[in-house]
């Protein structure tokens, strides 16, 4: 049995739409999944309204989720949601912040783009850009169909590649909301994501029991960059503070080379019992 509980769609800055991730799902002879787009639960919501026969006839375990991007002190910091109530006013509020944000940092993009390069999209780009959640990698994407020549990472490096002001939500504000909708809180990647240097153990770990305070319930522990030490240093602070142990690739189809349910990089494959926290979200 695979699982992998982190995954984006075409929603925010994955390649894939609905229908041909869920393809790959099977493909990938995956049985539990989440889908966790940034600032966006779109995705699940056309999943759960039109594919839920689909899930049915190929056996599929489905988890709602949403990765938020946090601010800690000027560090970027992603926070996983699932089995929130989508109900909930407080998290919709949140969510629709979330997104406001991440639009204020494409259009921040876009100027320096035009300031710095003489770049400008044209009115059709910039509709596809915003019709979901803009990212570097769809921009990078768009200026790849325009004719810059270069990989998603390098056109990133030589383009977008620059500090920006915060525009993110705070850590405490995306716990507070998850936990007010009943939701399950993971923090993601928390050694660092794919093309990322690896944050220090200490920062790592004040990280997490600052979040644990704030009612943090797992810590991603599987990813497809981390190894075996990495896993462990992960293990080590998650017994400490009682958190649960999750995990998941990171796919983003074509923008990042990640395959679904690449939990590792050295060739360690988790099994049910590690996923610690399905007892909290299934």
């Amino acid at each position: 049995m695979k699982i992998d509980l982190h995954m984006h769609s075409a929603w925010s800055d994955g390649t894939d739409k609905i229908e041909e991730l869920l393809r790959n799902v099977v493909k990938n002879n995956i049985s539990i999944f989440a889908l966790t787009d940034h600032d966006t639960i779109g995705g699940c919501v056309e999943i759960r309204e039109k594919y839920g026969n689909f899930l049915k006839d190929n056996k599929l375990k489905f988890i709602n989720g949403i990765e938020f991007s946090t601010d800690d002190s000027g560090k970027s910091v992603h926070i996983l949601a699932y089995n929130f109530d989508v109900r909930n006013e407080g998290m919709k509020l949140l969510i629709a912040k979330g997104e406001s944000l991440r639009k204020e940092r494409a259009e921040i993009r876009l100027e320096k783009l035009k300031e710095n390069f003489g770049i400008e999209l044209s009115p059709n780009d910039r509709k596809d850009l915003f019709r979901a959640n803009p990212s570097k990698p769809r921009i990078a994407n768009i200026l790849i169909k325009m004719g810059y020549k270069g990989t998603i990472s390098e056109i990133i490096k030589k383009y977008l590649d620059y500090k920006l002001p915060a525009y993110k939500l705070t850590m405490e504000e995306t716990m507070s909301g998850i936990k007010k909708a009943g939701g399950v809180a993971v923090l993601a990647h928390p050694l660092g994501g794919t093309g990322e240097k690896e944050v220090p153990f200490d920062e790592f770990e004040e990280r997490v029991k600052k979040l644990k305070a704030c009612g943090l319930d797992g810590v991603g522990c599987f990813y497809s960059i981390y190894d075996e030490r990495q896993r462990q240093e992960i293990q080590k602070v998650a017994k400490g503070l009682s958190l649960k142990l999750s995990g998941g690739s990171d796919y983003h189809g074509k923008s990042k080379d990640v395959k679904l349910a690449q939990t590792s990089i050295d060739g360690y494959v988790p099994q049910e019992k590690d996923f610690t926290i399905l007892g909290t979200i299934l």
